[in-house]
């Protein structure tokens, strides 16, 4: 059992997310998604071997997004 000392002590509970801060973090995601598309396709396209190289960045950008905006959602449930 915890017993709290100060009243104005601050609680170890996260503080609940911003809902604004999951939308713009699937904006990054989709805008992050579609640049990636658009550089595989230009890259295939055009035969450039090094615009496929320069999307792969892209490609984990997106994933640390869709992660990230995940945690939150667990967050949001607790």
């Amino acid at each position: 059992m915890i017993i709290m000392v100060c009243s104005s002590c601050q609680s170890d509970a996260p503080a609940a997310p911003d809902p604004r801060w999951r939308r713009l973090l699937w904006i990054a995601l989709a805008i992050n998604l579609t640049m990636f598309a658009g550089e595989i396709v230009a890259g295939i396209a055009s035969g450039s071997r090094s615009l496929q190289a320069d999307a792969k960045p892209l490609d984990g950008t997106s994933a640390q997004h869709s992660m990230t905006s995940g945690r939150l959602q667990l967050l949001e449930r607790k």
